[in-house]
């Protein structure tokens, strides 16, 4: 931490850099689904947990009032962007596996 300013600080108006700290997460979390894994292993479960909710339309607790605010504003969205360009991604690879192999 050292010297860096903290995301948080401020006067609560975005001069912290929230809206860059945000992007930077979504960012690693899109990576992760895409790629398979990250370095953190509770992060990979936590992603994996919610994939399947998203999958399975479904809530992490039994009252959907009770979801955290951020989990339901921020994270589940970034997962459910992520399971769309996995699909897109995989989509797009078969279709070029299609092209190269001559098979319709």
């Amino acid at each position: 931490m050292g010297d860096e300013a903290s995301p948080f600080s401020g006067d609560g108006g975005d001069a912290g850099g929230i809206t860059a700290l945000l992007e930077e997460m979504e960012d690693d979390v899109k990576d992760a689904i895409l790629t398979g894994a990250t370095k953190d292993t509770v992060l990979d479960k936590l992603i994996l947990f919610t994939m399947r909710g998203v999958v399975e339309d479904r809530y992490i607790a039994q009252n959907p009032l009770e979801e955290p605010a951020f989990f339901e504003r921020y994270f589940k969205k970034w997962v459910a962007d992520g399971i769309k360009e996995l699909e897109t991604t995989r989509k797009e690879k078969e279709k070029l596996e299609k092209e190269i192999t001559g098979v319709a």
